[in-house]
């Protein structure tokens, strides 16, 4: 469409390196726009490897006309969890110093792990909104219950009032 030609799903896989991307490439005039994610990783897996594989990642961003292609390195947190993540798993060592703390994460194993302690956090808290509405109705349940007794007792005293025990 429009002499421009969209991928959202490249994948390549050889041992010890995966490669995921991204982009559009422009036909008319003829440009680029393309991130792709290189991965090393540690298997000797090729194609029939895991697609899921940790490793090391060096996002890039390739762009401009096809007489002037550029190629910038754009890190963003997830490449550099994803690396963190395979650099402890490799060397079995939390990341300490200035790159520990620039990924302010510690001792990242997995993404998987981060989005557990996410799920366990919005479970919590959801759990502790549930507790609080509970208490809320069972207060406002017992206040109408003795509005309710109060009232019956009023009845009762007005249509037995003639009456002497």
């Amino acid at each position: 469409k429009d002499a421009i030609i969209t991928n959202h799903d490249l994948y390549m896989a050889s041992p010890l390196f995966r490669l995921t991307g991204k982009g559009k490439v422009y036909l008319d005039p003829a440009k680029i726009d393309y991130r792709v994610r290189p991965r090393l990783v540690k298997t000797l897996a090729g194609q029939g490897g895991s697609t899921r594989q940790k490793g090391v990642v060096v996002p890039l961003h390739i762009y401009g006309p096809f007489d002037n292609i550029q190629t910038k390195v754009s890190m963003d947190k997830k490449a550099l969890l994803d690396s963190a993540a395979a650099l402890n798993d490799a060397t079995g060592h939390k990341i300490n110093g200035v790159g520990g703390k620039i990924l302010d994460q510690g001792f990242v194993k997995t993404r998987d792990e981060e989005a557990a302690k996410a799920k366990q956090a919005a479970a919590a808290k959801l759990a502790a909104e549930k507790k609080k509405a509970a208490d809320r109705l069972a207060a406002e349940k017992e206040q109408a219950r003795k509005k309710a007794a109060q009232k019956a007792k009023d009845k009762l005293k007005d249509a037995l009032k003639g009456f002497k025990f």
